[in-house]
């Protein structure tokens, strides 16, 4: 999918980590405080972020890249959230520091946030759990994987599923392709082209010719909203 962005207005936003855990600074407004609060209702209790959240601080000594992006006042670790390039590589840190992944993303594409990707498939990991028996091995599609190719990756390395990605963007299909292979994971993790919707479709088919004859999977996800302003 093409990488689209909900008509909202953005606002820079700072969270300050201390040394010895979360020190939240006063949020900017009260629609801060509330979107705060609303995300650690939702934090799913499997999540390991849920009890500790990113730790700034801790990533800032590990990695050279997100330190280059951390503001310190008084022994605190601060990231200002307006900065794209410092949001690329806070993904990019908690990846590779706290799931082993290796990753990369092209510059305008749609920046995942690891806790709630992570959050999206531990409910997955649920409605599959209510399941009769279960397979020894989950294999998901992910319709439209973008370019950072998250969902796979993360449900990969946490979970150890397997997966089919689909993807009607060239170039990211390239990018996600990439960030399979810096893994490794070419068996693990299939990107494929799908084809664009033709002139006067509405859509692009979702799965008709991606799941061959032979296949089957356990389940298909897709993250909204992707849709023009």
């Amino acid at each position: 999918m093409r990488p689209g962005r909900p008509g909202r207005r953005r606002e820079a936003r700072i969270i300050r980590l201390s040394r010895g855990g979360r020190d939240a600074a006063p949020p900017i407004n009260a629609a801060a405080a509330v979107m705060q609060q609303r995300g650690a209702t939702l934090m799913h209790p499997r999540n390991k972020y849920f009890n500790a959240p990113p730790d700034f601080a801790r990533l800032a000594r590990l990695d050279a890249g997100f330190a280059y992006h951390v503001t310190w006042r008084g022994g605190s670790a601060q990231l200002d959230w307006g900065s794209e390039a410092a949001l690329v590589e806070l993904c990019r840190a908690l990846l590779l520091h706290d799931f082993g992944v290796r990753w990369t993303l092209p510059a305008g594409r749609l920046i995942p946030t690891v806790p709630s990707r992570l959050n999206y498939l531990l409910w997955v990991e649920d409605l599959l759990a209510l399941r009769p028996g279960g397979a020894p091995v989950v294999r998901g599609v992910d319709v439209g994987t973008g370019a950072s190719c998250i969902y796979p990756l993360l449900g990969c390395a946490a979970l150890r599923w397997t997966w089919i990605a689909t993807e009607l963007d060239p170039a990211s299909v390239d990018s996600a392709r990439l960030n399979v292979s810096l893994n490794g994971w070419e068996q693990k993790i299939e990107v494929r082209e799908v084809e664009a919707p033709s002139d006067g479709a509405a859509e692009a088919p979702v799965l008709a010719g991606v799941l061959r004859p032979d296949e089957a999977c356990d389940f298909v996800l897709c993250n909204p909203p992707f849709y023009d302003v």
